[in-house]
C-alpha cells in the first residue's frame, strides 16, 4: 500500500515538474496567484489564527501549565483587562440619533464589529488557553462555555469576563 502511494506521489511530482517546464508562464502565474491567496489569508487571520491553533494544541496535549495560584492570578488579570476593554469601548460607543436612523445604526454596527475584532485579537486566544487550563483541573463555568468562542457583542464579552471571575473563585475555594 505504501509503495503504491509513493508511486502516485512521484507520478504527481513528475507531472508538476513537466508542466512547469512546458508552461513556465502559466506555472509562474499559478504560483503568483497561490502566493496572493496565502498572503490574503495571513492578513485576514494573521497571528491570531496561529495562536488559536497553538493554544488548542497545548490544551489538548499538555499538562496544566500553571500552578493553581498562578492560574488564579492570570485569570483575574485577564478578567480585569477584559472589563477595562469593555468599559473603554462603551464610553466611546456611538449613540443612536433617531433623526438619522440609518446612518447612526450603521455607525453602531461598524463600531460593534470593530469591538469584536479587537476582542478576538487581544483576548480570544488567552481566554481559550485559560479555559482549557481549568478544564484540565475539572473546573468549568457554564457562563464562559456559552460565550467564550463567539461573544457576538459587548454584553457577551462582559459575560466572558464574568465567567473567568467564576473560574478564579472556584479555583480559590478548591485550593483552600
Amino acid at each position: 500500500m505504501a509503495i503504491i502511494k509513493m508511486k502516485r506521489v512521484r507520478s504527481i511530482e513528475r507531472s508538476v515538474v513537466q508542466f512547469s517546464k512546458r508552461h513556465p508562464i502559466v506555472w509562474a502565474v499559478a504560483i503568483f496567484i497561490l502566493g496572493g491567496i496565502l498572503i490574503g489569508v495571513l492578513r485576514e487571520f494573521g497571528t491570531d489564527a496561529y495562536n488559536n491553533v497553538k493554544d488548542w494544541y497545548i490544551s489538548v496535549y499538555a499538562e496544566p501549565l500553571l500552578p493553581g495560584s498562578r492560574l488564579e492570578e492570570e485569570t483575574i488579570s485577564l478578567y480585569e483587562d477584559i472589563m477595562t476593554f469593555v468599559k473603554e469601548r462603551e464610553v466611546s460607543e456611538p449613540s443612536i440619533d433617531f433623526d438619522k436612523w440609518e446612518e447612526s445604526t450603521d455607525m453602531l454596527i461598524k463600531y460593534s464589529r470593530e469591538t469584536m475584532g479587537l476582542y478576538d485579537v487581544k483576548f480570544g486566544s488567552r481566554v481559550v488557553a485559560i479555559r482549557e487550563e481549568y478544564l484540565k483541573l475539572g473546573i468549568r463555568s457554564d457562563r464562559l462555555d456559552q460565550f467564550y468562542e463567539h461573544p457576538t457583542n459587548p454584553l457577551g464579552i462582559r459575560e466572558v469576563a464574568l465567567g473567568l471571575a467564576e473560574l478564579a473563585a472556584e479555583l480559590s475555594t478548591t485550593s483552600d
